[in-house]
């Protein structure tokens, strides 16, 4: 599993923010275009069962047809060491 500190891709993890039923969420920084980010990341990909993958990829599907003031930015559905995760806009505060 991830780790802050550790670099996936051109995304240094900065700090864990939470988990949820899926995945992770890290604030991290993306290293090419110099902004903060969030990546969520799927839980145990080599465990996790293959309708859990394609929920995930549908979810991104999803989010990156919407545009709404309400609703995060997906900016890229990466995939690095057998982990899949989503790159995200990072919004400070709760």
């Amino acid at each position: 599993m991830p780790q802050v500190g550790e670099t996936w891709l051109h995304y240094k993890l900065l700090d864990f923010i939470g988990q949820g039923a899926m995945g992770q969420v890290f604030k991290a920084k993306d290293t090419r275009l110099d902004r903060d980010v969030a990546l969520k990341f799927l839980l145990n990909t080599n465990l996790v069962k293959a309708d859990h993958k394609a929920r995930f990829v549908q979810e991104a599907k999803a989010v990156a047809r919407l545009d709404h003031p309400h609703i995060g930015v997906l900016y890229a559905l990466e995939q690095s060491r057998e982990q899949m995760f989503l790159a995200m806009a990072y919004y400070q505060g709760q």
